[in-house]
């Protein structure tokens, strides 16, 4: 509903492409933290989470010293920005101790649709108040829709 597909090419089938890649992984994802909260393997949350984001981190910097490498800076890069990228890891790994305690807690019917309504609709919120964003009346239904299925489900 979101989307503006009037570009059409290879970029909207890219787009697509890569849209699903991310949801099935991301399904994948939730699978495997479902399977690690319940199962014998439960005590064994916080070394996942941990080491998720250790493999995590140290993907995202070989990345930033190749690209940095190739290709000239269009920003400054200061210890401020580590920094930053630490306190964001370290407020995404919070984040993922308390979705796991949720989906041991809780049945996965309300936790994985809460979570990702709950996700557009803070997103779509964010650009609105952060980036300024206009939103379209077709959006501004979808967020309502959303919305009204995530209360919905709460009862």
């Amino acid at each position: 509903i979101n989307t503006d597909f009037k570009s059409g090419g290879k970029k909207s089938k890219l787009w697509i492409l890569l849209t699903t890649v991310a949801l099935v992984s991301g399904g994948l994802s939730n699978c495997v933290q479902k399977i690690l909260s319940k199962g014998e393997f439960k005590q064994h949350t916080p070394a996942f989470v941990s080491a998720s984001y250790l493999v995590a981190a140290v993907i995202a910097f070989m990345v930033y010293l190749h690209v940095n490498r190739r290709e000239k800076k269009t920003y400054p890069t200061t210890p401020r920005v580590f920094l930053y990228a630490l306190a964001v890891g370290v407020t995404l790994a919070v984040f993922q101790f308390i979705y796991n305690y949720a989906i041991a807690s809780y049945p996965p019917a309300f936790v994985f649709p809460s979570y990702a309504g709950g996700t557009i609709i803070v997103s779509a919120l964010a650009g609105v108040i952060l980036f300024k964003d206009k939103l379209s009346r077709k959006q501004l239904l979808s967020i309502v829709l959303g919305l009204i299925a995530v209360v919905l489900m709460n009862f």
